[in-house]
């Protein structure tokens, strides 16, 4: 499986069309496979193709590199990193504690902050819930009347009811894909660290 997608470039996010290529495996491609790679992605783009013959550059371990076929129209991404990853979490602030990734007051709203964190998508696995770190089954699910706000940035929620002094972490499942459509298949983003509920 090619695991290549395009993202949105979140320095110029201002800018709706401006992508770039994310690559998570090591391999080398051809100028076909990444052609159907991002036609399966579904992200609307008739002529894929056509996408990869244009010199759009792609920053790859600090490197500005083209997505232009090069001889023998084949080129390598290896160990592609990128300081925004496809999904994440990266403040979790308790607002009637006034406090970011420390507690969780059950009952209040707390703000999720992030990438690509939209709930989306009709799978029975998509919402919000905090997980125990005493009791792994013990897990406490966001109805999705207690969102309050859903956007790709920015969720905020109720906390659901929970053990007060009991160690949890944040799970977000969700489909939601830049672009209008949903992802075929849900994906998790785990925030591990551990936040106490007050």
């Amino acid at each position: 499986m090619i695991d290549f997608v395009l993202e949105d470039n979140f320095p110029t996010k201002d800018k709706p069309n401006d992508r770039r290529a994310r690559a998570v495996n090591q391999h080398t491609y051809t100028e076909v496979d990444l052609a159907a790679a991002i036609a399966d992605r579904n992200i609307s783009i008739s002529k894929p193709e056509s996408l990869l013959r244009q010199v759009e550059p792609v920053k790859i371990n600090g490197a500005r590199h083209s997505l232009a076929p090069t001889e023998p129209q084949q080129f390598s991404i290896l160990n592609a990193q990128f300081s925004i990853p496809q999904m994440s979490v990266g403040f979790v602030h308790d607002v009637k504690s006034n406090t970011t990734n420390e507690k969780i007051t059950r009952g209040g709203t707390v703000k999720i902050t992030g990438h690509n964190l939209k709930i989306a998508g009709l799978s029975s696995s998509i919402g919000i819930v905090f997980i125990s770190r005493e009791d792994p089954e013990a897990v406490y699910r966001v109805p999705i009347v207690d969102i309050i706000v859903n956007n790709p940035s920015e969720l905020m929620v109720v906390a659901p009811q929970m053990t007060v002094g009991e160690p949890v972490v944040l799970k977000i499942t969700t489909q939601y894909a830049s672009g209008g459509k949903n992802l075929k298949d849900p994906r998790s983003f785990t925030f591990e660290k551990e936040l106490t509920v007050v």
